[in-house]
């Protein structure tokens, strides 16, 4: 129980420090060292640049799929504006 607390408590910690309240009033209103504010601080941002990697990495291939599918439909004819062709067996009525 006490890990799902701590972890609202370093939420609590990074969002004061992200509205801009200083270091010295978040570690004065939590009762924390500044050691350890920065050490919550390091690892949320050691996690977002992970994530921060991940979301890189899969923009990275949708762009190519994006690129490749517009290479495809510059290589295909338009099916669309060509004039079907009638087999020659076929009489009109």
């Amino acid at each position: 129980m006490g890990g799902c607390r701590n972890e609202e408590r370093i939420n609590y910690a990074l969002r004061l420090y992200d509205l801009g309240v200083s270091i010295e009033t978040i570690c004065r209103k939590l009762g924390i060292s500044r050691r350890t504010f920065y050490l919550w601080k390091g690892k949320r941002d050691t996690v977002v640049a992970a994530k921060l990697k991940v979301i890189e990495g899969e923009n990275r291939e949708l762009r190519q799929i994006v690129s490749d599918m517009g290479i495809q439909e510059r290589l295909q004819p338009d099916v669309a504006d060509s004039d079907p062709e009638i087999p020659s067996n076929q009489v009109d009525i």
